[in-house]
């Protein structure tokens, strides 16, 4: 039972992660797209905020799962993503 139930767990952290690649694909296409019609300051503002994001958010939540809940590296990178995905379904656009 417990197995299974962290399996599911696994498997959930997972597709939060995919789905989180797939947000920060499309979001780097459009900073690309939005680079060859010469908006530059948006191309700018979109890659300090992934940035600071990165810095302030995904860097210490991977780190917080491997030092203090002894997470593989696999595991903290996928809830690392995971939560990722969660901060861009708050962003209202």
């Amino acid at each position: 039972m417990e197995d299974s139930k962290s399996s599911e767990n696994i498997n959930q952290i997972k597709s939060d992660a995919r789905k989180a690649i797939w947000i920060f694909t499309v979001l780097n296409l459009s900073v690309i797209f939005l680079a060859f019609i010469q908006a530059f300051d948006l191309v700018f503002a979109i890659l300090f905020i992934q940035i600071v994001l990165f810095l302030v958010w995904l860097l210490p939540v991977a780190l917080y799962q491997i030092i203090k809940k002894n997470h593989s590296t696999k595991v903290a990178i996928y809830k690392a993503l995971g939560s990722y995905r969660s901060i861009m379904e708050q962003v209202s656009w």
